[in-house]
């Protein structure tokens, strides 16, 4: 699934990495950009999320909530990764934008 968002200078898609997941997504950004990885991890509203280097090395991962109870996030069906997206939170488009959380995440300042 192709990344559609249109943002000024962003960085094409590189050539995938051969030990990168075959779901991981690409997502540019402003001279940069990341692969995001997204697995159900069997409770409902939680999953795996991992963001990957565009050279596919691991550069964090670890527990998401979707952040809007009313919302719900169904792998089986076609969805994308959207911006604001890092490693405190990503936002997931499936019809409609939906944020989550890591949980547990404490950003250092």
């Amino acid at each position: 699934m192709g990344n559609t968002n249109s943002i000024k200078g962003t960085l094409p898609e590189p050539i995938r990495p051969e030990s990168l997941p075959k779901k991981a997504q690409w997502l540019a950004g402003e001279g940069a950009g990341s692969w995001f990885l997204i697995e159900d991890i069997l409770e409902k509203s939680i999953f795996k999320v991992t963001r990957y280097s565009p050279e596919g090395k691991i550069e964090c991962e670890g527990n998401f909530e979707i952040a809007d109870s009313n919302d719900n996030l169904d792998l089986s069906k076609p969805y994308q990764f959207i911006h604001l997206s890092h490693c405190a939170f990503v936002h997931i488009k499936q019809g409609e934008v939906i944020k989550l959380n890591r949980i547990g995440f404490t950003q250092s300042r």
